[in-house]
């Protein structure tokens, strides 16, 4: 169920890429588009929360990642 969630939200991408790292010297469209990554990295990361239950949530609390917290689910 959480996989048709990021997909109807458009943040699959973020679960399996993560979030790409930011260059210094990138121009506004590039800066736009990483502010934007960002803000579905954190959507992410709040959905992924509250979907988990108390036991499974317990697993991936300490992640550091999008990505890292999925591959446990």
């Amino acid at each position: 169920m959480t996989k048709v969630i990021f997909q109807y939200e458009d943040i699959l991408y973020v679960v399996k890429d993560d979030v790409p790292i930011f260059e210094r010297g990138a121009t506004d469209a590039q800066t736009t588009t990483h502010e934007d990554t960002k803000n579905k990295y954190g959507k992410t990361l709040f959905l992924i929360d509250q979907c988990a239950d108390v036991d499974i949530f317990e697993n991936i609390m300490n992640c550091e990642s999008v990505k890292e917290a999925w591959d446990i689910l």
